[in-house]
């Protein structure tokens, strides 16, 4: 078995365990505040952004539109999020966080942050920096690849 398959076999054995075990983690934050994996996206992409559209909503949830009104709906009655009209253009419809949505979207920060120092405290300083630098330059060929995809 070639260097490149056996790679690729640990990855598709390792990964899983460690996204299962992160998620395990988490999933207090999810029962707890009785919310879905969707609405947690939301709230720390509204906590970065400070509002959004619903277009830009249903795009980063990879969601229709009329299924990701229907988590914001969810999200207004339970007085995390709520609607404004744009001032200048009453057709634009933003999305923001309220005062419960963004203490909701700091715990979670926070949870999450914890959750992965405790799953990585078993590394010394070192391997964590070193880890980090492979993931990152991972992460950032991910828009390479798309853009050589598109050309």
């Amino acid at each position: 078995m070639s260097m490149k398959n056996d790679f690729g076999n640990k990855m598709a054995k390792l990964l899983p365990k460690i996204m299962r075990e992160f998620h395990l983690r988490v999933k207090s934050i999810i029962t707890n505040e009785q919310l879905s994996l969707s609405q947690i996206v939301i709230l720390e992409y509204l906590f970065e952004k400070k509002s959004s559209n619903m277009s830009e909503i249903a795009t980063i949830l990879q969601l229709t539109m009329g299924r990701a009104t229907g988590i914001v709906d969810d999200m207004i009655a339970k007085k995390l999020i709520k609607r404004e009209r744009d001032a200048n253009d009453r057709r634009i419809v933003k999305v923001c966080l309220l005062k419960k949505g963004e203490e909701m979207a700091e715990k979670i920060k926070m949870e999450r942050r914890e959750s992965f120092n405790s799953m990585f405290s078993i590394l010394t300083e070192e391997e964590r920096e070193t880890y980090l630098n492979i993931i990152t330059k991972v992460c950032n060929s991910f828009g390479e690849k798309k853009k050589d995809e598109e050309s």
